[in-house]
């Protein structure tokens, strides 16, 4: 049997599942959502508990759902119906739009926390030594990638690129910080792979890695399988929508040959 808790997303078994997310920042607000959007979300295969309206980008509603997924009423409207699978399957995906290479990219983060800190190295350091035809770097002003902490639970938030370009900010929430130094290199490794193009490996049946959840959708950003990648769920991928609390943030051999396939 699989247990529940909340804490930006669920506790499902022996091990501690936190949600990351493809979406972008949203401030959170007490709106009432109506029964007729939560009925499209359920519609979708979305689980709606703690569902919230929010400000989206360029003053546009959104719908927090699942404690992370940032949704307009046009993309859901966009999705298509969940997808269900008997078994594991899965592969890696990427957006329509990738960052131009060769391309360094320049990341400012916080000096502390320290785990935040450290994991921003870190997941530099696991990127670049890929040799791949993008860089990422630190630098203290000038960035292309900002990475903020904010008060919140555990988890981050970050976007997909534009006009060759990543995504410009990786937002992780407080409590991650209570984790060890891996998780938390898990999390920052995950949202710098999203600023470059990549979807949730299992973007298609959240449940795969969440135990629930359906169809994110592919809405107008795409969500384009990756050759190579198809051998089935890939339960140690970092952009799977969950993670353990022994999740490393060290990419998985599929993960590898996406990361090739896109910037090598």
């Amino acid at each position: 049997m699989k247990t529940k808790i909340l804490l930006f997303g669920l506790l499902i078994g022996a091990a501690m599942v936190i949600f990351t997310c493809s979406k972008k920042d949203g401030a959170g607000s007490d709106n009432v959502v109506s029964k007729e959007i939560i009925a499209k979300f359920k519609a979708k295969g979305f689980n709606t508990e703690g569902i919230e309206k929010v400000a989206g980008q360029n003053g546009q509603d959104a719908y927090l759902v699942e404690y992370c997924t940032l949704v307009t009423e046009k993309e859901l409207d966009q999705m298509t119906d969940p997808t269900i699978v008997n078994g594991p399957f899965g592969e890696q995906y990427r957006t329509y739009n990738l960052v131009n290479k060769p391309l360094t990219i320049k990341i400012q983060g916080p000096t502390s926390p320290t785990k935040i800190n450290t994991a921003i190295d870190q997941a530099i350091a696991r990127y670049n030594a890929r040799n791949l035809q993008i860089k990422f770097t630190r630098v203290t002003s000038s960035p292309d990638i900002t990475v903020k902490v904010v008060s919140g639970s555990a988890g981050g938030v970050s976007g997909f690129p534009s006009n060759g370009k990543p995504y410009p900010n990786v937002t992780i929430y407080s409590q991650t910080t209570s984790y060890s130094q891996a998780v938390v290199t898990h999390v920052v490794t995950h949202e710098l792979g999203h600023t470059i193009g990549f979807r949730h490996s299992d973007y298609f049946n959240r449940s795969l890695s969440c135990g629930v959840g359906g169809n994110e959708g592919a809405s107008t950003v795409g969500a384009v399988l990756i050759p190579g990648t198809t051998q089935g769920f890939d339960a140690k991928s970092v952009m799977n929508s969950c993670f353990s609390t022994s999740s490393n943030g060290i990419f998985s051999s599929y993960d590898t040959i996406a990361l090739n396939q896109l910037y090598k």
